[in-house]
């Protein structure tokens, strides 16, 4: 199931899943946790996006205008980009919710918005140049946790320990 990872954890809560990766460092009842590493998310768009809606750069009030997109009306992540880095609020820009994040890389590629994607995602696309960083020097940077329940056994526990191996070889070490 994919959510926002500041909200998982009610999966958890609720018995519809038996772990869940959060920003929440504090386990919950019968859980464990796990820290995984940073996760840093970067402003980006495509090069033609820059070109049409920054000409002069990137500003506050040119950001104002430019069409961008957060994973839901909840995605505090991008509320908190904005805010820090911009002084924008929400409502004060135009902005569009996609609950995926391959739907924010395609979306950001053919021009259609500026989001704030996890960098491991898109290195590729940073490498070949079909997005751009508009912001290189502001990034937002979030530790990840893997929560599991106490009891988990067999290929749950499988799981949670491959889970756990690989997002620490990916991630930034915190």
């Amino acid at each position: 199931m994919v959510d926002d990872e500041s909200r998982t954890l009610y999966k958890v809560r609720e018995g519809q899943a038996f772990g869940a990766i959060s920003l929440q460092s504090q386990p919950l009842a019968g859980c464990c946790v796990d820290e995984l590493g940073e996760m840093h998310y970067l402003l980006t768009a495509s090069p033609a996006f820059v070109a049409r809606h920054f000409p002069h750069g990137l500003t506050r009030e040119a950001l104002a205008k430019a069409p961008a997109v957060a994973f839901d009306q909840r995605d505090d992540m991008h509320v908190s980009f904005m805010r820090r880095h911009f002084e924008l609020e929400p409502g004060g820009y135009p902005c569009h919710t996609v609950h995926s994040s391959e739907a924010f890389v395609a979306m950001a590629e053919q021009g259609l918005a500026c989001c704030l994607i996890p960098e491991l995602q898109i290195r590729q696309h940073l490498a070949t140049g079909s997005l751009v960083n508009l912001s290189p020097d502001q990034r937002l940077t979030e530790r990840l946790y893997w929560h599991r329940l106490v009891l988990e056994k067999g290929i749950h526990k499988q799981l949670s320990l491959r889970l756990i191996d690989y997002a620490r070889c990916q991630l930034q070490p915190s």
